[in-house]
């Protein structure tokens, strides 16, 4: 079972709601408020928004999605700062 997932971002103010949109709709919950970061739950199981001094704004996540093989479907979101998100489904 996964415990839980950090995302490090450089603007916590525009990142919160690029990702929270996202993992509401997922079925997680707002769980956590604090200066430098948020957090959404669904059972046991978190995932963290939180900004780092340590990243700079021109470093841009680079990575191509995949095709989640033939009988699976792929997709990707990219937010403003280049980090992208793939969402796979199965059995289509």
């Amino acid at each position: 079972m996964l415990h839980h997932v950090e995302l490090w971002v450089a603007d916590l103010g525009r990142a919160a709601p690029q990702w929270g949109w996202l993992l509401e709709r997922l079925g997680c919950e707002p769980y956590q408020n604090w200066p430098a970061g948020r957090s959404w739950r669904t059972g046991e199981t978190y995932v963290v928004v939180e900004q780092s001094s340590a990243l700079r704004p021109d470093t841009a996540h680079d990575r191509y999605p995949h095709a989640g093989g033939p009988d699976h479907c792929a997709a990707y979101l990219e937010n403003e700062d280049g980090f992208e998100v793939e969402l796979v489904a199965g059995g289509m």
